[in-house]
């Protein structure tokens, strides 16, 4: 199967998103396959979105599986080690997403590929398979945005990062203008820091327990 010629004859793919907004869980499937004429389709079983898919877009796909990288890799982002150790190396956001693709070939070999990752590229991929593992080779997603529908879920997310980066270079930099603005200010600990908010906390509780309003402000933070 290593061979890009061996493509599947079926792939779907299932996509799950949960989050707090509203709704709080999407679904969705995509079936790629041969038309009666023998040219590959994906249909959104969902929205009934269809386009077609070359044989090449196949053979990107199947590539880019076999094309192992175990960690990110600059050359392959196109984004220095410092942004990809940041990005991959930091919190992530607290929505959640799951896509599991399954390919299927002739001989009845099934191959899965999944990700639950939030991050650029929904990436890292796993492939399971006997020598499988960890895949965090972007040309995987990108292979994939180009085979499903517009307005697939996750099309974007999979297709292009560069938002993602350049939202955190921009936070970063905000980050370092706050801490050269800071830097010559005595550091306050943590103790000195819960006994404000302690103190905050009684005072409120003074004015509540009196019957006095009390006003929250929602305040801006860099």
């Amino acid at each position: 199967m290593s061979n890009p010629a061996s493509l599947p004859s079926r792939i779907e793919v299932f996509a799950l998103w949960t989050r707090f907004a509203s709704p709080p869980q999407s679904a969705g499937l995509i079936v790629i396959q041969p038309d009666e004429n023998g040219d590959y389709a994906a249909n959104d079983e969902v929205t009934h979105a269809r386009c077609y898919v070359s044989h090449e877009h196949l053979v990107r796909l199947m590539t880019a599986i076999d094309d192992i990288s175990v960690e990110p890799e600059p050359a392959r982002f196109g984004r220095s080690a410092e942004e990809l150790n940041s990005h991959f190396g930091s919190c992530t956001t607290d929505d959640s997403q799951m896509m599991l693709v399954e390919l299927h070939f002739d001989d009845r070999e099934l191959l899965r590929i999944k990700s639950s990752s939030n991050r650029a590229h929904l990436l890292p991929f796993m492939v399971e398979r006997n020598d499988g593992g960890e895949n965090y080779n972007p040309e995987i997603s990108i292979a994939l945005a180009e085979m499903l529908p517009d307005g697939s879920m996750f099309r974007e997310r999979l297709q292009s990062a560069d938002r993602v980066f350049d939202s955190e270079r921009e936070l970063r930099a905000e980050f370092a203008k706050y801490d050269r603005k800071t830097g010559d200010r005595p550091q306050e600990t943590n103790e000195q820091h819960m006994e404000k908010i302690n103190a905050t906390l009684n005072d409120m509780a003074d004015l509540i327990d009196h019957g006095d309003d009390v006003e929250f402000m929602q305040e801006t933070r860099l």
